[in-house]
């Protein structure tokens, strides 16, 4: 059977009006309504229209003016859940599954509603195609709204887990930190006093010279602890700026001669960034600056910090090894792959995300971008 055959029984200029891609226009249904005689109810601003738990049995159209939504919190205060605007029904559920109301509904404005009964519905629905149309469009999009919200909870209890996990990592490493750092220090500094309590009884005349060394050991080790609690909370992000904590971060391991550090940057803020993305970049460099430190075959680290019109961009490149993805891939570089994926993750927590470029000789590049700030 070909199209040509096909006569549609509605003219095709009222297909157009009312089908499902092309939202039925509110006036056109102020103009239906009135024409069902549909009451029509006016409320001056503040006043209730429903409450929540009150019985149902009316759904309404806004004319003109605004309604507010409000819902009971545990506290009993009235929390705002949405603010609806002419040209759209609200109440409905309690014609078609709720009993009761579910919330409270309180004119923002002059609100102008038409009240729409059970017996009404069903007879605008089996008379009225443009209202049944009209509906269904309704439906649609709060089913789309719906389950766009259901995906953005459930997005943000898997941040939630994985921010939990981030932070028993974090635990994990710092851990790990002190054990190799100050606490392998301490205990150097223990057996230290010993052989300096035997050199007193035997040798007083070496004592000077020991003590000497030891103060030396002592001073070296309090710059250690000072570099690794400033590391662990930078305090100075809000008086300096993020770009010079960042650097200094930087020039931290060049002075401990890891590797050479070539560092440029704009200048950002502090009040560019919030204090969670400012937390979050700063791990991230930190993390990546550590683990190149680890490996020990990086010579010159390049680090880029630039701020863009909506965005920070932190770019961290090595000289080092780079990665085979196909041995990645077969389970190789299990730590690394590990790290990766929290600095990825800590990125996607603050609105951000990461990108990492690597093959084998050939280095490893990562870029981290987080949305700049709005201003306020």
């Amino acid at each position: 059977m070909t199209s040509s055959r096909i006569r549609p029984i509605i003219p095709l200029m009222s297909m157009q009006e009312f089908s499902l891609d092309q939202p039925t226009n509110p006036s056109q249904l102020v103009g239906l309504l009135e024409k069902a005689n549909v009451p029509k109810v006016q409320f001056e601003k503040d006043m209730v229209i429903f409450r929540e738990g009150s019985k149902g049995d009316q759904a309404f159209f806004i004319a003109a003016g605004g309604v507010k939504i409000l819902k009971k919190s545990d506290s009993g205060a009235d929390k705002l859940l949405d603010i609806l605007k002419s040209g759209v029904i609200f109440g409905e559920m309690a014609l078609l599954d709720e009993p009761t109301r579910s919330a409270t509904a309180v004119a923002d404005s002059i609100v102008r509603i038409y009240a729409i009964d059970r017996k009404m519905m069903a007879q605008l629905t089996q008379t009225v195609p443009e209202f049944s149309i009209w509906l269904l469009q309704t439906f649609s999009q709060r089913l789309r709204t719906l389950n766009q919200k259901v995906a953005q909870m459930e997005k943000l209890q898997e941040m939630n887990t994985k921010m939990i996990m981030m932070q028993q990592k974090e635990r994990v490493r710092i851990a790990r930190d002190l054990n190799e750092g100050p606490v392998q220090q301490f205990s150097d500094y223990l057996m230290t006093l010993e052989v300096l309590e035997l050199a007193a009884k035997k040798k007083p005349e070496s004592l000077p010279a020991e003590l000497s060394e030891f103060r030396e050991k002592l001073k070296k080790g309090l710059a250690k602890l000072n570099n690794l609690a400033t590391v662990l909370s930078p305090s100075d992000v809000e008086e300096v700026g993020f770009s010079e904590v960042l650097y200094y971060l930087a020039s931290n391991m060049e002075r401990e001669e890891v590797y050479k550090v070539n560092f440029k940057s704009d200048r950002v803020k502090a009040e560019d960034l919030d204090s969670g993305q400012q937390n979050t970049l700063y791990l991230i460099a930190q993390d990546a600056l550590r683990n190149l430190a680890e490996l020990g075959n990086v010579t010159t680290v390049t680090i880029s910090l630039q701020k863009l019109p909506n965005r920070i961009t932190l770019i961290i490149a090595d000289d080092g090894p780079g990665y085979d993805f196909n041995k990645v891939k077969q389970g190789f570089f299990r730590r690394e792959v590990e790290t990766f994926q929290l600095m990825r993750d800590r990125a996607m927590l603050v609105g951000g995300n990461m990108t990492i470029q690597t093959a084998e000789g050939q280095g490893t590049r990562l870029q981290i971008e987080v949305p700049l700030k709005p201003p306020q």
